[in-house]
């Protein structure tokens, strides 16, 4: 285990994303921390639990999103590149190497985390949180991040390719989150039944369940409707005692427990996959979900048509991932569609809000690795050797992906509008006339793809270009605040200032210029990167790097 240790933490040590991992997440915890303390500045009513609440529920959001995606990669990228077989032939076993790598990339979550931390001191100066708060928190975040990287390094245990490894890599976070909150729950449920019977607590299991689900959702914030607001409220919860300490430890080691059975089964994996090819039953089930059944004729005809137009559309469309995440998307969009004719307006829209983070998520991942394969097999380089320009190049990978998130984009920019008129179809006479559609939506959608195709071609790491392709539509919201703020500042302390400053108004326009800015930017960068052949590391030879690193790509 040590030698895979000593090589990973030389390796990673080496990653410009290690260290761009913790500027980023220092800085947008930062950055939310005083939008939060200005608002309070001008009439909120925060104290320091309040604010200590925020900033954890801000690390665990973040958990959640990043920790999967450090290890997603871990062990297909030795499957793909040759490497996992001649560690076997070491007297390294498999569960050997799973740990070596898990370790290191536990260190990276832990620089993630503590990164975090100084600002999380702040609160506590304030008053209001205690050394029992901090540590069950800390507990209860430690506990999070395990899970969270055991979900991806799960995911890379089952695969080789890097984009299926990702995809997995978010799902298997998903159920871990399930996972998570199921252990909190039952903790809790075996603590409340072990004790004597408290006025006021039912006396069943199911209602017990219910009334801590129902806290549990209170105590995050997510239906309190108090939007950004209600993210830095205290909404009550564990008491600073150590009851509370203890619970959050054995929920600690409940869950570190389930990291070392997710660590034994990746070992099983990778033992059984890392040289065996499919089984026919794998096989034949893959066939039935990536090929088409229906239409064959009109299919190869419209293929035919998309290879002659544009092969790198042509391309982008054919692999089965790219088929999977785009009917992915539609179904996601399409539930929260039906979803909303039913649903009260508040669910609406804490659903209508989780549903646009997530497609503008899965936008920005997945125009941040549409190159990604390409470049590590040198097929990019080849592309530009043949009569393909850089523009051809660039057009064909936007329609691709232009293809997978057209129809979701419309539908959740719709959804107003939608949501009334089918009322109105059921009966349901609506009271508020007919709500416009949410063009600012379908603008920064369209504007992430242009923009994350640009950082895919950058020389940064995958994670890195992500991040800003998805926190980009988030730049409004924060230079109108800061507009805002100093002409609020100037106005009280000065007398000068705009007496008629519309904040709404302004950074409606101003989102819409930065989008139509960013994707300008995005499609020049990209073209410039290819005509240039920047795209290339730093210090290699195009020729010796593009025969170094190409590989055999099979057809799906």
């Amino acid at each position: 285990m040590w030698p895979v240790l000593q090589r990973e933490l030389r390796e990673q040590a080496r990653q410009p994303g290690t260290y761009w991992l913790r500027v980023i997440a220092a800085g947008v915890v930062i950055l939310l921390f005083w939008l939060a303390w200005e608002r309070e500045a001008n009439g909120g009513q925060l104290n320091g639990r309040g604010y200590f609440m925020g900033l954890h529920r801000l690390l665990f959001l973040g958990i959640w999103l990043v920790a999967p995606v450090l290890t997603a990669d871990c062990l297909s990228r030795e499957k793909r590149e040759g490497t996992l077989g001649l560690l076997f032939l070491t007297p390294l076993r498999p569960v050997d190497v799973v740990v070596g790598k898990a370790f290191v990339h536990a260190l990276r979550g832990l620089v993630f985390v503590l990164a975090v931390i100084p600002i999380m001191i702040v609160p506590v100066l304030l008053g209001g949180v205690s050394w029992l708060d901090a540590c069950r928190m800390m507990l209860l975040q430690l506990a999070a991040l395990g899970m969270a990287l055991a979900a991806g390094l799960s995911a890379s245990a089952v695969t080789e390719s890097w984009w299926q490894a990702r995809m997995l890599a978010f799902a298997f976070a998903v159920l871990g989150a399930g996972v998570f909150v199921a252990l909190h729950l039952g903790i809790h449920l075996l603590a409340i039944l072990s004790r004597p019977a408290v006025p006021g607590i039912p006396d069943t299991a199911g209602g017990i369940v219910g009334l801590l689900w129902g806290n549990l959702l209170i105590r995050q914030g997510l239906f309190a409707g108090r939007g950004f607001d209600g993210l830095w409220q205290n909404w009550g919860g564990a008491g600073s005692n150590w009851n509370s300490v203890r619970l959050a430890l054995w929920f600690w080691l409940a869950a570190w427990l389930s990291v070392g059975v997710a660590i034994r089964l990746a070992a099983l994996g990778i033992q059984r996959t890392w040289r065996s090819q499919p089984s026919a039953r794998v096989s034949a089930i893959r066939r039935i979900f990536t090929e088409v059944q229906v239409g064959r004729k009109w299919w190869r005809k419209r293929q035919v048509a998309i290879l002659t137009a544009n092969p790198v559309r042509w391309l982008q469309g054919r692999t089965w991932s790219a088929r999977l995440g785009g009917w992915m998307v539609l179904g996601m969009t399409l539930t929260v569609v039906g979803v909303s004719f039913e649903a009260p307006r508040q669910t609406v829209e804490v659903i209508g809000f989780f549903a646009r983070v997530l497609l503008l998520g899965a936008a920005a991942f997945a125009a941040a690795a549409s190159f990604r394969v390409e470049r590590e097999t040198g097929a990019l380089e080849l592309w530009l050797v043949t009569p393909l320009s850089p523009g051809t190049v660039v057009r064909g990978r936007l329609a691709g992906l232009a293809a997978q998130f057209f129809v979701p984009a419309v539908l959740l920019a719709a959804l107003p509008p939608l949501r009334w008129i089918g009322r109105a179809m059921l009966g349901q006479v609506p009271r508020s006339p007919l709500p416009p559609v949410d063009w600012l939506l379908a603008v920064w959608i369209a504007a992430t793809l242009v923009f994350g195709l640009g950082l895919a071609l950058s020389r940064l790491s995958f994670v890195t270009a992500f991040a800003l392709g998805w926190v980009a539509h988030h730049a409004p919201f924060v230079v109108s605040a800061t507009l805002d703020w100093v002409n609020d500042a100037a106005q009280k302390r000065w007398n000068v200032g705009l007496p008629h400053w519309n904040f709404d108004e302004f950074m409606t326009w101003f989102s819409g210029l930065l989008a139509c800015g960013v994707s300008l930017w995005g499609a020049w960068f990209a073209r410039r990167q290819l005509a240039e052949r920047r795209f290339i590391p730093e210090g290699a030879s195009p020729g010796l790097w593009s025969l170094a690193k190409l590989r055999e790509v099979r057809a799906p």
